[in-house]
């Protein structure tokens, strides 16, 4: 292997400049005889993270396969999440189906988390929302997740997708307990306001839609939009109703008094 280009090319990786990294491990695929398979299982490993870094998704799910060729029984469960996701975002959903699912061939794989939530994307993509949600639910529960909130977040996706907006609600409530960036906690947000306004609850829902307004972090989506402005109208029109209808309940109290 040319050494000096290997170097280089780990000192360019080491400061996020992966095409520049990408070009030296190019150089150093010329001459790999003399690695070892768990040395070339590393290298090639490096090659399918710059691809991913450069948004070369297919090109990395190459290297990654040639990785695992190559790898211990200890690193297969991690290549396996990386091809999958490498596969996911090349769009072929069943193959990346397969390598999450591998990975959970190995039970002493340190954070299932990863695969389940691998899964999950893949079978939403699939259009199987039952499936997503059950494997969502497991990288949630899994005690080695360091923050369950996303795949919180994505459970009541797909409960809201199965029509059961009371137990997104739960999802997303969930979720906001955990400490979440502003981004991630605005997009929490409005979809609890989604899944409250689907349930009727219209005030807990503007109140949802308008601190993701006031943060100023995250605009609402179109559908979500539409919810907020039509909760506003439902509030509008049930205020103005209000003196009405309180007058009305006095009055019979009244009677019912006499």
């Amino acid at each position: 292997m040319n050494v000096t280009a290997f170097k280089e090319a780990q000192e360019a990786y080491s400061r996020g400049d992966y095409a520049r990294a990408l070009q030296g491990f190019t150089v150093c695929t010329q001459e790999l005889g003399d690695l070892s398979a768990a040395d070339l299982s590393k290298f090639y490993h490096l090659i399918g993270n710059c691809y991913i870094k450069n948004g070369e998704p297919a090109n990395a799910a190459k290297y990654y396969q040639k990785a695992l060729d190559n790898s211990s029984k200890s690193r297969r469960p991690a290549l396996f999440v990386n091809l999958g996701t490498a596969l996911l975002h090349s769009k072929e959903y069943e193959r990346a189906l397969e390598a999450f699912q591998a990975a959970l061939d190995y039970p002493a794989y340190a954070t299932p988390y990863r695969a389940y939530s691998g899964i999950g994307a893949a079978q939403l993509k699939l259009g199987n929302t039952t499936e997503a949600g059950a494997a969502y639910r497991e990288a949630a529960l899994d005690p080695t997740n360091p923050m369950p909130a996303k795949a919180l977040v994505n459970l009541g996706v797909c409960f809201m997708e199965l029509g059961r907006p009371a137990d997104a609600i739960v999802s997303y409530e969930t979720a906001l307990d955990f400490d979440l960036d502003s981004i991630a906690e605005a997009k929490a947000l409005s979809n609890l306001g989604q899944a409250y306004m689907a349930e009727g609850r219209v005030q807990k829902a503007i109140e949802a839609f308008q601190t993701v307004i006031d943060a100023g972090m995250y605009e609402l989506t179109p559908i979500a939009r539409h919810d907020y402005e039509i909760a506003l109208k439902l509030k509008d029109r049930l205020d103005s109703k209000m003196p009405g209808i309180l007058n009305r309940m006095l009055a019979k109290s009244a009677e019912d008094g006499r």
